[in-house]
């Protein structure tokens, strides 16, 4: 399977050091990466059911949030009797303050999870011209085509085919589930997104901040290697330089990318689109 990698002219290191980037989620384009819809499933027999299960739960968001804020004089111990009995007004509060806890917890998920993975994106296609405007360089810059099934991709996640959606993955948080079922949750959300960038027709890799490589500043960007055989071939813009063109066709002079086609997008005559074909 061939994915691509769009890059402006700067991207010629990526075959000169044979590093790719990775990215964390929230340096991504879209603000919504690893962004769920949680669920508030919660009910008066719910919440009666944690307070026997975890009340301790109940301490930091609940019992001091309300309480000690609102310098109430009761104890722990009374709060949650109180959660068993409370009057239908409170009860109605209480599924409200929850709800928006949910909500800011989705929202702060990309940051979160930022903090141990970076992201690999790939596309499907070469001749997309949105992805081409956008990722290289108005055209000016490449495309490479990789083989997505090479071990050198294999020290993250299995590779994962983005859908995209008009809703965000909706899941109920406060509900029971096996690990399996969390699991699955979290695959879905990972790998979902706005139906807006259905475009890119993105495949992605995921990678743990500890297994790839870290660069000294600026920047502090994280990689991982790559091998010559892992590029099957390298496609330009249609309105790449003759100057770097040829810096291109020097690069892959080299014996490690004798196996590399070299080929070009360009405007088709009638119709608006872009045709592939070697240069």
């Amino acid at each position: 399977m061939i994915l691509y990698k769009y890059s402006s002219e700067a991207g010629i290191g990526i075959l000169e050091d044979l590093c790719l980037k990775v990215t964390p989620p929230n340096e991504l384009n879209d603000p919504f990466e690893f962004t769920p819809r949680s669920l508030n499933s919660t009910t008066r027999k719910h919440l009666s059911k944690m307070v026997d299960e975890d009340p301790e739960q109940f301490r930091t968001a609940y019992y001091e949030n309300r309480m000690l804020a609102e310098k109430a004089n009761v104890s722990f111990e009374d709060f949650l009797s109180r959660v068993r009995t409370m009057p239908r007004k409170l009860l109605s509060q209480t599924l409200e303050q929850i709800r928006m806890q949910l909500a800011d917890a989705d929202l702060d998920h990309i940051h979160k999870a930022s903090n141990y993975t970076v992201v690999l994106s790939l596309s499907a296609t070469c001749n997309s011209i949105p992805m081409w405007s956008h990722y290289a360089n108005k055209h000016r810059g490449f495309a490479i085509g990789f083989d997505a099934n090479d071990t050198c991709f294999h020290a993250g996640s299995q590779l994962l085919q983005v859908k995209y959606r008009a809703r965000r993955v909706a899941f109920r948080p406060l509900e029971h589930s096996t690990e399996g079922e969390r699991l699955q949750a979290q695959v879905e959300v990972i790998s979902t997104k706005s139906a807006d960038w259905q475009h890119e027709k993105e495949y992605r890799f995921l990678y743990l901040k500890d297994d790839v490589i870290r660069r000294k500043p600026p920047g502090f960007p994280y990689f991982i290697h790559i091998w010559p055989r892992t590029v099957v071939n390298v496609v330009l813009g249609c309105a790449v330089t003759d100057e770097f063109e040829r810096a291109m066709r020097k690069v892959l002079s080299e014996k490690r990318f004798a196996h590399v086609k070299l080929l070009r997008a360009t405007r088709h005559p009638h119709h608006f689109k872009l045709e592939i074909k070697p240069a």
